[in-house]
């Protein structure tokens, strides 16, 4: 191909060159123009026209040839990348599908070790309740002393006979039960079990009846919070305000109670606490073991609360008992102080907005049960992961009501108490903004692992139907 120069040929839109053939004949044409010699300049004419149609065919050629190298570049470029993202792809799957057959077997496996065990103890609780009857009969008998009529012992041979006898006996004369369920395994083993679970609910029983260390570490600022919620101190808040207590509000009211009243003052109620909650266990104790309906059970724990309730308001009003100087009260005064001023229904202050926030449980449960119903497969991590999620969400949808509650059962006509206030102004004294802020945040944190959830789930649906594709096509 003949050289192409620097001047641009003007009906090609690549930026390729005039031929040297080209430009002469065009210089040439152009100064015969000018001279005057038309009859030589048309006779070039045609020379150029098919000399421009060659360049131009040429530099669509070239124009092309370029193109095409710079796809085949572009395609072995991208296509490395692709290859390997598609092959990336391609391992991911086959690793989840290997990990996801390995736990398949794992759980397997370890329900037929289950079963085994089960069975194995099947067979040893049964040989050992056998044996415990047929030691029972052989003591029975070794011990059992026959006597004839005139009340002398009878010989060996007698005790023989009467030994045969007894055997043909339908009943025991001890036990009163037939000797076919004297003799019978099961029924040696149900006065065992019976024992057992009995011991077991008791040792339970006595286990929840511990006050947590989490209780009484809690306890103080469970106080410090109490007061703070019922005695509005605006030195405390304008102090907050600027910034001179740096430190939260209630560490700030533990130091000073602390400071001034000793580290006893922390405590003050903290006995009436431990109180109300083994009531609520031994209350709540006799519904373990009942085969009831979870309706009955939920309506049994409220009836509990109810009736728990005087407990938790004696607390609250022990803690906050005098506002300055903070005095000591004890259960009974305080229960006599309460019906004195307030009446006998003042002992269930407070108590619609407490069992309001105890609903949140139920709810909680029941959305739950509609995300197992909605996504079976949901493994351990995911349902932790929802559920602390609905724990923060009901930490924060309850406290607004936790704090009207304690604010109502502290209020009273008694004068070492807050005085009482209508219901509208302890609602709107109430943190609403923070809550909402909160409440948004922990929001969007719950739809967030949701849709990353939902997510997750829709690729192993993705993977389970690719699989048994490729099930069908190996088998076909």
């Amino acid at each position: 191909m003949e050289d192409l120069e620097a001047q641009s040929y003007p009906g090609s839109t690549r930026g390729l060159r005039k031929s040297t053939e080209l430009r002469d004949l065009e210089k040439k044409y152009n100064t015969l123009g000018k001279l005057g010699c038309y009859q030589e300049a048309c006779s070039l004419k045609g020379r150029i026209q098919s000399l421009t149609a060659r360049d131009g065919a040429r530099s669509a050629k070239e124009a092309a040839r370029q193109q095409n190298s710079r796809m085949q570049l572009m395609v072995e470029r991208h296509g490395k990348e692709i290859r390997g993202a598609v092959t990336k792809i391609e391992k991911d799957r086959l690793q989840r599908l290997r990990h996801r057959e390995s736990e398949e077997k794992a759980l397997a496996e370890r329900s037929a070790n289950m079963k085994r065990c089960l069975r194995r103890r099947q067979d040893t609780e049964l040989k050992r309740a056998d044996s415990g009857a047929r030691r029972y009969l052989s003591n029975r008998d070794g011990l059992t002393i026959t006597t004839s009529f005139s009340g002398k012992p009878v010989d060996r041979a007698g005790k023989e006979q009467d030994r045969s006898v007894l055997e043909l006996k339908e009943t025991d004369e001890i036990t009163g039960m037939s000797m076919e369920h004297a003799c019978s395994p099961v029924s040696g083993l149900l006065p065992y079990m019976t024992r057992h679970d009995d011991s077991s609910s008791v040792k339970q029983l006595f286990k929840d009846l511990v006050p947590s260390p989490t209780l009484l570490l809690t306890y103080p600022m469970f106080m410090a919070n109490a007061r703070l919620l019922v005695y509005k101190d605006p030195q405390l808040l304008a102090l907050r305000k600027a910034e001179k207590i740096r430190m939260p509000l209630v560490l700030h009211k533990m130091k000073d109670i602390k400071y001034v009243y000793g580290v006893g003052a922390l405590f003050r109620g903290v006995d009436v606490n431990i109180l109300h909650s083994c009531a609520k266990v031994i209350l709540k104790y006799p519904a373990t073991g009942l085969e009831v309906s979870p309706r009955k059970k939920t309506a049994y724990r409220y009836v509990v609360e109810f009736v728990t309730y005087p407990l938790l308001l004696a607390t609250a009003r022990i803690a906050v008992y005098g506002q300055d100087p903070i005095l000591d009260c004890g259960l009974q005064q305080c229960f006599k102080e309460t019906v004195k001023y307030d009446g006998v229904g003042g002992l269930w202050s407070g108590v619609i907005p407490y069992m309001i926030s105890l609903s949140y449980e139920e709810f909680s449960q029941w959305v739950m049960s509609l995300l197992r119903s909605r996504h079976p497969k949901l493994d351990k991590t995911d349902e932790l992961v929802l559920r602390a999620c609905l724990v923060g969400h009901g930490a924060v949808l309850t406290t607004p009501f936790l704090s009207m509650s304690t604010i109502l059962r502290c209020q009273s006509e008694n004068p070492n108490l807050p005085d009482p206030q209508p219901l509208m102004d302890v609602v709107s004294n109430l943190p609403w903004k923070s809550t909402m802020i909160q409440l948004t945040l922990i929001s969007a944190l719950c739809a967030l692992n949701y849709a990353l959830i939902e997510d997750k789930h829709a690729e192993d649906d993705d993977d389970d139907q690719d699989h048994r594709r490729q099930q069908q096509q190996h088998h076909s």
